[in-house]
């Protein structure tokens, strides 16, 4: 705002007026000048002085911290009341919610409304009762109703018939109940037209062809997909194995010279489907498991390997994914498994993996041929930093055990022993090993 629309602003905000003498001053050019940068930006508009909140700019570590922050905190709200907390409760119930705290500088930040503004996609501040709380936006929402009535199929054979309004009353019985105007709806079968079925491969028809009932009252068909998830997450995993094994050189080449194997034609990209596909035909176990699969397993398999490609013009295709090439994460997960395979080892602790990273890819004249002229500098640098060799924060993640964790769950598992060890997960250990 202008600074002589200060005070007037200032008395309707808090209801009081605005004396400059109260801050031990005259004039409210003498307050603004005493404060930092870091508060109160000036500058002058034909001849008015203009204050603004200076803007903060994210490191791209922090903004990819950020980014993986978003699914920890869709995870903490889903099970609150109206997909909500406090404001002042947000930080302390993130770490009762996951054991570790949510340190703002991580991020970028130090205030938690200046977080909260940066990921307007995925959360607003509302005020309700005067009182301020975090939210998921509705589009968020409407996807967490929808995997809520999946839990609800699934734990019915995945098909049931039964009216929208004695699904509203299991619905509101089981899980919280719905705050229709949250969503701009006066009832459930607003609500109900209104969620992505379609996406989360949920089919409604009614029972019978015609019926003269009210629209909440006919009876419907809702059934969902089947999904078998330790199927499908082993079928990640040897597609993952594979892509490192064998087929890491031919999905670039695939990439770059648009082979006619995939009818690529003038596209600049490989489908998940295309990739998939080339599995089924080149993998004997694999195809075994495919000819279980249907839309939704093949769904599950393609976001259980989301962080190991890049996209498209940095986004994912609402239809299909579009890889254009392999990720950081790739590469990471790929130096991982390359240190268990010559150590043949098929667990180990941290401490013990990260000396085995450090002579391999940090310590000077170790860098194997792999590794990119990009990746080098990265390496080099980080050999002359005393803490943690394991590029995390690179990756998107604020410590190591997160990066083992969340992002190369499909490669390895944390034991919960006494020294938490590292553990390869089975398919990628040597075929003598198995």
């Amino acid at each position: 705002m202008f600074a002589d629309d200060f005070p007037l602003t200032y008395e309707k905000h808090f209801g009081r007026p605005f004396d400059i003498k109260d801050y031990g001053v005259c004039y409210l050019e003498d307050m603004l000048a005493e404060l930092p940068d870091s508060i109160i930006c000036r500058k002058e508009i034909e001849g008015r002085t203009f204050i603004q909140i200076p803007k903060i700019i994210q490191m791209d570590e922090e903004r990819l911290c950020t980014s993986r922050l978003v699914l920890d905190i869709v995870d903490m709200l889903k099970h609150k009341p109206r997909f909500s907390i406090k404001f002042n409760k947000f930080i302390p119930n993130f770490h009762h919610h996951f054991g570790r705290q949510c340190k703002l500088s991580n991020y970028g930040f130090t205030k938690l409304i200046e977080l909260m503004e940066a990921i307007p996609d995925t959360v607003q501040v509302l005020v309700k009762d005067g009182l301020q709380f975090v939210q998921l936006k509705s589009h968020i929402m409407l996807d967490l109703i929808c995997s809520n009535i999946v839990k609800y199929l699934e734990d019915n054979n995945q098909k049931v018939k039964i009216s929208l309004n004695k699904l509203e009353e299991l619905y509101n019985a089981k899980y919280e109940p719905i705050h229709y105007y949250d969503f701009g709806c006066e009832n459930f079968v607003q609500l109900f037209s209104r969620l992505p079925l379609k996406s989360n491969f949920i089919s409604v028809k009614p029972a019978i062809s015609k019926a003269e009932q009210e629209l909440d009252q006919i009876e419907w068909y809702i059934e969902v997909e089947v999904l078998n998830e330790k199927s499908a997450k082993r079928a990640a995993r040897l597609m993952l194995k594979k892509l490192m094994d064998d087929s890491e050189e031919f999905l670039i080449s695939l990439i770059k010279e648009k082979e006619k194997k995939f009818k690529l034609k003038s596209k600049q990209y490989v489908t998940f489907s295309d990739l998939f596909e080339m599995l089924v035909d080149n993998n004997a176990e694999f195809s075994i498991l495919a000819q279980t699969f249907n839309n939704r397993s093949i769904n599950f398999i393609s976001k259980c390997l989301i962080d190991y490609f890049i996209y498209s013009n940095g986004n994912v295709s609402e239809s299909e994914l579009q890889i254009v090439g392999l990720s950081d994460i790739y590469r990471f997960a790929k130096q991982i498994r390359n240190i268990f395979k010559s150590s043949n080892l098929i667990d180990m602790t941290m401490p013990e993996l990260e000396t085995f990273y450090k002579k391999m890819y940090v310590a000077k004249n170790s860098l194997i041929k792999s590794v990119s002229v990009n990746e080098q500098l990265i390496l080099q640098q980080q050999s002359t930093q005393v803490t943690s060799v394991l590029p995390f924060k690179r990756l998107g993640f604020i410590d190591a055990q997160l990066l083992f964790s969340q992002g190369l769950n499909l490669l390895v598992t944390i034991k919960k022993f006494t020294d938490k060890r590292i553990c390869l997960n089975k398919e990628f250990w040597r075929n003598e090993k198995i």
